[in-house]
C-alpha cells in the first residue's frame, strides 16, 4: 500500500484532482491538517507533471505553504485542484485548492514549487 492510499487520498496520474472521504481526524475531532496538506501536495504535483514535456521526467516538491481557512469535519468529501503559475526545465509553480464538495466552501489553500528531475 502506497503512502496516498495509506492516508485516504486518490490521485490519479494525468489529473489535478485528489480526493478523501475525511476519515483521518485530529485531536479536536476535525480532520487532520496534515491530510489536506497532503491532498495539495499531490494535485499540485499532478498538475506539475502535466507540464513536462519529458515523460521520462518527475517533479519533487522542494517548497510547500498551505494556509488553512475552514474546517472539515470526518466524512465531508473533499477535493483538491491545483494551476500551475509557471513552469520550466527545472521549476514549476502552482497554486491549489481543497474544497468540500456539495457546498464548495474553500478550506485550504496552498502554493508550491516543484524542481524538475531528469531520469538518467
Amino acid at each position: 500500500m502506497g503512502f496516498l492510499e495509506h492516508v485516504g487520498v486518490s490521485a490519479d496520474d494525468g489529473t489535478t484532482r485528489a480526493s478523501t472521504d475525511a476519515s483521518s481526524e485530529n485531536a479536536s475531532g476535525g480532520v487532520h491538517g496534515g491530510l489536506l496538506a497532503t491532498m495539495l501536495d499531490s494535485a499540485m504535483g499532478s498538475a506539475c507533471r502535466e507540464q513536462l514535456d519529458d515523460p521520462e521526467a518527475s517533479v519533487v516538491t522542494v517548497q510547500l505553504s498551505v494556509t488553512y481557512l475552514n474546517g472539515a469535519e470526518p466524512g465531508d468529501e473533499l477535493v483538491a485542484d491545483a494551476t500551475v503559475k509557471k513552469s520550466s526545465k527545472t521549476l514549476c509553480l502552482v497554486d491549489g485548492e481543497v474544497r468540500r464538495v456539495g457546498d464548495d466552501e474553500l478550506i485550504a489553500a496552498g502554493q508550491a514549487t516543484f524542481a524538475v528531475v531528469q531520469k538518467d
